[in-house]
């Protein structure tokens, strides 16, 4: 959805609304589940120069471009990043009007040549736009084709959308039905082969007054976050991005992580994919009161590992972090793994299971970049540690 690290919203929240992946290299394991505890390394830039009402972000694949659309000034903005993905090194390089439209959402495909809107100003209705030069807004032009969403699957409440990184598949959610409905495009990108297949998913809590959504990058499982302090589930997904294909609801988290600080209301989150625990997500937020900004954070106190789909896991760490192991094979069978550990400049330190024997028989340090290998052989009972670097 990328590393344990996940965008802060602030006390007094309305539910996240809107999400989308990112095309980028991606691990094939599914986003692991949040430990909701610590949060730390906040990072905030303040949009109230370009949009006051800011409702998606967006980045190009390798990070060094971060976009927002928003219903204050009906426009895309676009910033470069002198360092990837992080958000206060972003220098706004100009905007693209989209005419007013009240619009909620975005996406590009992977190369950014393709660009489709979400708008309910009269309707709710998909947009497509070319771009003659990738992930560059000043190069955009209408392409005129458009698909009308409420006739389509006859719902007026659609404010999230999230696609495939070509584009040829589209999820859409309705915050009043709590329904996630599929949009097929049979030429990729292109609208105008775009058709509603009555394929939907409904979440499993009815009752809740908002959800957000977020599919991990590979397609494999979609994370809906419920409003203000309600658990997040997750639906496994066993054909990528095929919500008819999905399994019942687990319960993956006890709240929508949050850093309370002030009145600032949550519209939008993406993940994206920069390590292979995938635990990073950005937020565009605003305050009512206030100047909208974006912000970051991390939780980084719990890390699992699936031993059944992980040979190799990298973990970038920013403070103390707990290790766990899941799903080891059936006894008699071997699995062995490797982790490495990047970022602990300050020498913090890793909790690993207490299962592992350790070579030499005492835990090793974690240095700056670390590489560790495990065995086990009496399904997950006990593992040997080996650090090899």
């Amino acid at each position: 959805m990328s590393n344990d690290k996940v965008f802060k919203i602030k006390h007094g929240l309305e539910a996240p609304r809107f999400a989308q992946t990112v095309d980028a290299s991606t691990p094939s394991e599914k986003v692991p589940d949040y430990n909701y505890g610590t949060v730390s390394s906040v990072k905030e830039f303040s949009l109230s120069s370009y949009e006051s009402v800011p409702t998606s972000i967006r980045f190009n694949s390798d990070g060094t471009k971060m976009f927002i659309i928003g219903r204050g000034h009906d426009e895309i903005n676009e910033f470069s990043l002198s360092t990837a993905y992080d958000i206060e090194t972003a220098t706004h390089n100009g905007a693209f009007s989209l005419g007013s439209g009240n619009w909620w959402d975005f996406a590009f495909n992977s190369d950014g040549t393709r660009l489709i809107t979400l708008s309910n100003n009269s309707g709710e209705y998909l947009k497509q736009y070319n771009l003659s030069t990738g992930f560059d807004v000043s190069t955009a032009t209408d392409s005129g084709n458009s698909f009308d969403l409420s006739t389509a699957v006859s719902d007026a409440s659609l404010r999230a959308m999230t696609g495939k990184p070509d584009l040829s598949r589209l999820l859409t959610f309705s915050y009043v039905t709590k329904k996630v409905y599929e949009i097929n495009l049979s030429t990729a990108g292109d609208l105008s082969t775009a058709s509603y297949d009555d394929v939907t998913l409904t979440l499993s809590d009815l009752s809740a007054t908002e959800y957000a959504l977020a599919v991990t990058p590979d397609g494999t499982a979609l994370y809906a976050f419920r409003y203000g302090n309600g658990p997040t589930d997750r639906y496994d997904l066993s054909t990528a991005w095929d919500i008819s294909t999905a399994g019942s609801s687990v319960q993956v988290g006890s709240r929508y992580p949050f850093v309370s600080s002030g009145g600032t209301t949550c519209l939008t989150f993406a993940f994206l994919p920069l390590s292979s625990d995938l635990r990073r997500l950005w937020l565009a937020a605003y305050n009512p009161g206030g100047d909208p900004a974006i912000e970051f954070s991390t939780v980084g106190s719990e890390t699992d590992l699936d031993v059944s789909t992980c040979s190799y896991r990298k973990i970038e760490m920013s403070s103390v972090l707990t290790v766990t192991f899941s799903n080891p094979p059936a006894s008699g069978k071997a699995a062995s793994f490797v982790v490495e550990v990047s970022g602990n400049t300050g020498g913090s330190g890793i909790t690993w299971p207490s299962s592992v024997s350790w070579e030499g028989g005492s835990t090793p340090t974690v240095g700056e970049n670390s590489v560790f290998s495990f065995l086990t052989i009496d399904s997950g009972s006990s593992y040997l540690g080996k650090k090899v670097r």
